[in-house]
């Protein structure tokens, strides 16, 4: 009939796991005394508590026994997962991974390469090091972590801030020491990487750059403006620095001669009273220096060389485009005639560093055209190299040192620096 259903009549072939039992049913009395002398005999071979076994057989059914095993699994996961997570959470807060990790953003910071030192850093630092766990010698688990990540965000930015302190503190004294740009390398690298040319270049262009910082900013507590300034910074000075120079370096002279005259007049004087006045010798020994110490940077902004940079200089206060700038800003460190305050005080070197690096790139874009960035691009690479390579001859004829510039040996960096190098761009 049709109104029967479909598998009426249909012979179903017994299998061999077909034995007429019921899963569904509990163990007999007899089903699990046999289990329990099974699970004895596993007990002395594995160990495993004999208790464990015996409350897994008076589960009753297969089903219930199947259901306590992967309750069990889940237990034994989750206990796994937490043990690894609070393990990540040591590893996180240890001294040894600040240590490590502030070694590999070292080299981050030293790349000759690097796209900028603030401007959208810590942002593309980040992403680098979700593609790259193995250059930081990073465990993938504290990448997919959403709070560990958090953290580790909170912990570069912070180490950052103390490595562009620490960079900026060297560049310094390195300045005030009149050392090679090979010596300063050195000491920037401080054996976390291998220097090559590149560096050399790049370290040059720093060093520049702070010269003409700290005279923008007037901070000559380090060093005079007289050791700052050189002719060769001319190319790279604004009208209004150049003004501000020049104004300087002639008042410090024109102190220096009515020093000259003033001893002039008072070795007169005491001769004319010694002449006029015998036995008032006495009242000739008061003091008559003038107040002034010399210091050309007297009621400017003055900043601690070894200061670390504000974070909030990384991402809120970013370059605007030229277009938008003020007509009358000049070189960005004199105030505007509107009342516009300085684009760079004492706290933001590095933005100026970025601010100077761009300029490098926009000369070497207008020197290889509009296509720089897909066939000329070879052209644009070596512009940007030439004008670097430019700064550190400048470089090398005032800080000539103490040695004769080496001849780099064929080293092979390691595999982790070439990653830094040749990825972290944007």
């Amino acid at each position: 009939s049709l109104d029967e259903h479909i598998t009426i009549g249909v012979r179903r072939r017994r299998t061999d796991s077909d034995d007429g039992f019921d899963m569904t049913q509990s163990l007999s009395p007899s089903q699990a005394k046999k289990l329990k002398m099974y699970a004895n005999q596993v007990t002395e071979e594995t160990g495993c508590p004999q208790e464990v076994l015996h409350k897994f057989i008076d589960a009753g059914s297969i089903f219930h026994m199947l259901i306590d095993l992967k309750a069990a699994s889940y237990k034994r996961n989750e206990d796994q997962e937490k043990a690894a997570l609070l393990e990540l959470k040591e590893l996180i807060d240890s001294k040894d991974f600040k240590s490590a990790l502030q070694s590999r953003l070292t080299a981050c910071l030293l790349s000759p390469n690097i796209t900028a030192y603030v401007t959208n850093t810590h942002t593309n630092i980040m992403e680098f090091i979700k593609n790259h766990c193995e250059v930081f010698k990073l465990p993938a688990a504290l990448i997919q972590d959403v709070e560990l990540l958090a953290q580790l965000s909170k912990i570069v930015s912070e180490l950052l801030s103390s490595i562009r302190g620490n960079l900026k503190a060297k560049l310094v004294a390195s300045i005030a020491k009149r050392m090679s740009i090979m010596d300063t390398a050195k000491s920037l690298a401080h054996g976390i990487i291998e220097v090559e040319a590149g560096h050399w270049n790049r370290y040059a262009f720093l060093r520049r750059c702070l010269r003409i910082f700290l005279i923008g900013v007037g901070d000559y507590k380090a060093i005079q403006l007289e050791d700052l300034y050189s002719s060769s910074l001319e190319p790279s000075l604004h009208a209004d620095l150049r003004a501000k120079i020049t104004m300087a370096l002639d008042c410090e002279a024109d102190m220096d001669a009515d020093e000259d005259d003033q001893q002039h007049a008072e070795r007169a004087e005491d001769d004319m009273d010694h002449m006029n006045d015998k036995g008032s010798e006495g009242e000739l020994g008061m003091s008559n220096e003038a107040d002034d110490d010399g210091n050309l940077g007297g009621g400017e902004h003055m900043m601690d060389n070894g200061e670390e940079e504000q974070n909030q200089d990384e991402e809120t206060i970013q370059q605007e485009p030229e277009g938008n700038e003020d007509d009358n800003a000049g070189s960005g460190f004199i105030k505007g005639k509107n009342g516009k305050p300085p684009k760079f005080t004492s706290a933001k070197f590095w933005n100026y560093v970025d601010c100077l690096l761009e300029a490098v790139r926009q000369a070497a874009r207008e020197e290889a055209g509009p296509d720089y960035a897909k066939s000329a691009h070879d052209v644009y690479e070596n512009a940007v190299q030439n004008i670097l390579v430019e700064y550190f001859q400048m470089d090398l004829v005032e800080f000539p040192g103490s040695m004769v510039v080496p001849k780099l040996l064929k080293t092979t960096s390691p595999q982790w620096q070439t990653t830094i190098q040749d990825s972290l761009l944007w």
